[in-house]
């Protein structure tokens, strides 16, 4: 092994004035020999008294060293250096002899290598926040990148959502919602409420007479003839008074006092007849029964003796034959 500190064996040089030769030196004047620079240390000159430290960027490696090196590129070293270091993750040197490495700056990278010569652009979808960074981050999901060297990833609007590393959002398909900006999943929409279109921002409510029973829907359901509902986002609907002994005569009644008379049959509901004028319907010498605009009669033809029923708006189903 090579001492640190090797002795000249042949004491003071007379090629070099009788002096240390460069690499060389010697404390005293007129010493009979002379000592090899060590390592991160050089002598150009003969004759020399003390070696000079390497300058930031250079590094010398060996003993009895001339002259020092430059560092390369992707690298760099403070004084008296016997070897340059790599610039770290997120830094960079393009010149040979650097004394420091470059920073990265905001919306860059050097996608974790060390060493690198130059920072990378991040790429769409990506993001660097600060200076420095090694690599560059994905866009979490409800957010997105649409240009390179982005800094901060833009929040997806309230309405729509985006998966992870996206470049553009995507609006919330109808039966889902997103009420806030960011969020990161469309919500289904929940019982009693629907939407009916894309990027809805909220679910509204089931109208009166009207429910839906699952999440993630589209519509509500009218109420089928014989039940009722009052309120609003509800998610069943009220069947009509005395175990359904009394009816409703369309879908989407929104209030029990819709519910009226005894049910009929289909075959009875073929009869129903919309008066549009007032007029007197003659059953016998005895019975009558007015029915006016906007009353029902409904007759049934099943029974050996006809039966005619007239609705009066806002009352009862009342038969002709009481």
């Amino acid at each position: 092994l090579q001492e640190p500190w090797p002795t000249q064996s042949s004491g003071i040089n007379a090629e070099y004035g009788g002096k240390c030769q460069p690499g060389y030196f010697a404390e005293d004047a007129g010493s009979a020999s002379c000592s090899a620079c060590s390592p991160g240390t050089f002598s150009a000159n003969n004759g020399t008294t003390e070696c000079t430290g390497c300058a930031a960027g250079q590094y010398s490696d060996t003993n009895a060293t001339v002259t020092c090196s430059a560092c390369g590129t992707g690298s760099y070293s403070e004084g008296n250096a016997t070897i340059c270091n790599l610039c770290r993750p997120g830094s960079a040197s393009a010149k040979k002899g650097s004394a420091t490495c470059s920073i990265c700056s905001a919306g860059s990278s050097t996608e974790g290598t060390r060493g690198a010569v130059s920072c990378t652009t991040c790429t769409m979808g990506t993001h660097a926040s600060v200076e420095g960074s090694a690599t560059c981050s994905i866009c979490h999901s409800g957010s997105f990148s649409n240009a390179t060297g982005t800094v901060n990833c833009s929040l997806c609007d309230a309405g729509s959502t985006s998966e992870s590393n996206a470049t553009s959002c995507s609006l919330c398909v109808p039966g889902s919602y997103a009420d806030t900006a960011g969020s990161p999943t469309c919500a289904p929409c929940g019982k009693g409420t629907y939407s009916g279109k894309a990027g809805c921002t909220k679910c509204d409510r089931c109208s009166a007479g009207s429910y839906q029973d699952l999440t993630g829907q589209t519509n509500c359901s009218l109420c089928a003839k014989g039940s009722y509902q009052a309120q609003e986002g509800s998610t069943s609907c009220t069947d009509c008074p005395n175990n359904r002994t009394f009816t409703t005569y369309r879908a989407g009644s929104d209030k029990m006092q819709d519910c009226q008379g005894p049910m009929l049959s289909a075959a009875e509901e073929k009869q129903t007849v919309n008066y549009t004028d007032t007029a007197t319907v003659e059953f016998t010498a005895s019975t009558s029964l007015t029915a006016s605009t906007g009353d029902w009669l409904l007759r049934n033809q099943e029974t050996p003796v006809s039966e005619y029923y007239v609705i009066k708006q806002g009352r009862s189903l009342r038969s002709a034959r009481e």
